[in-house]
């Protein structure tokens, strides 16, 4: 699936339903930025599990904190080849698929 979400963040989120969320860190007049987004989503109990990428043209040395609080999957420097984020959303699916198959074979 492919949206362009508008300003309404985790509630179109909600929404969409998507196995994977990629956010560009800049959202140019909306309220919140891309590390705002990625961190109420993460710290969001019905999307805390959600796969989260991360598209920064370039951050400052005070933005890195943030995004690592943020608590992406993955980050990528933009323009980011098609290619890298296609393996990149590839690569945080198939982990949280294992993650889920060994909680399954854990808990019985």
């Amino acid at each position: 699936m492919t949206e362009r979400a508008g300003c309404n963040g985790v509630e179109e989120v909600l929404d969409a339903s998507p196995d994977v969320v990629v956010i560009d860190f800049d959202q140019p007049g909306c309220p919140e930025d891309g590390v705002q987004l990625s961190h109420r989503l993460r710290h969001d109990a019905r999307t805390s599990d959600l796969p989260i990428i991360l598209l920064a043209g370039s951050t400052r040395p005070e933005d890195e904190e943030r995004v690592e609080l943020a608590a992406v999957d993955r980050q990528f420097p933009k323009p980011c080849p098609p290619e890298a984020l296609e393996w990149a959303v590839r690569q945080v699916l198939a982990e949280r698929h294992r993650q889920s198959f060994q909680e399954m074979c854990v808990t019985r």
